[in-house]
């Protein structure tokens, strides 16, 4: 995440993704958009969805997705929370300061709930600054 706002501090193995539009090399391709049963394993799976990811003889995963009803950790399911926990802003300084304050990568844990508080906080106040311009 702090690699996310900051740009500093990025994981060992990183890469850019890159996404060429038709004016920048890139090929337009037909498709057709399909809606899904709720009860189509793309919303149910509790496993990886797609094709299985060899590495050195073995298989290690797929290169899926989980199925949509599972696309974030339980404490965060409710969009509420999803919301207060990612508002959060690309350089800002006090969203990153944030971030590494609630993110211990060496004993691999974060307190979501101070995130959840800090993130609720600052979206409140970006709502009724909105207000105050009607």
């Amino acid at each position: 995440m702090d690699y996310l706002l900051s740009g500093e501090n990025g994981p060992l193995l990183r890469a850019q993704d890159v996404t060429r539009g038709v004016e920048a090399g890139g090929e337009e391709f037909d498709y057709d958009l399909k809606v899904l049963s709720p009860c189509d394993p793309l919303y149910t799976s509790r496993m990886l969805l797609g094709e299985p990811r060899p590495f050195l003889g073995m298989y290690l995963g797929r290169d899926g997705p989980p199925g949509s009803d599972y696309y974030t950790v339980p404490r965060l399911l409710p969009l509420g929370n999803t919301l207060k926990f990612s508002y959060l802003h690309d350089g800002d300084r006090e969203d990153i300061a944030a971030v590494r304050e609630a993110v211990d990568e060496r004993a691999g844990t974060m307190d979501a709930d101070r995130l959840m508080e800090h993130g609720g906080r600052r979206f409140l106040e970006d709502w009724e600054a909105l207000g105050d311009r009607e």
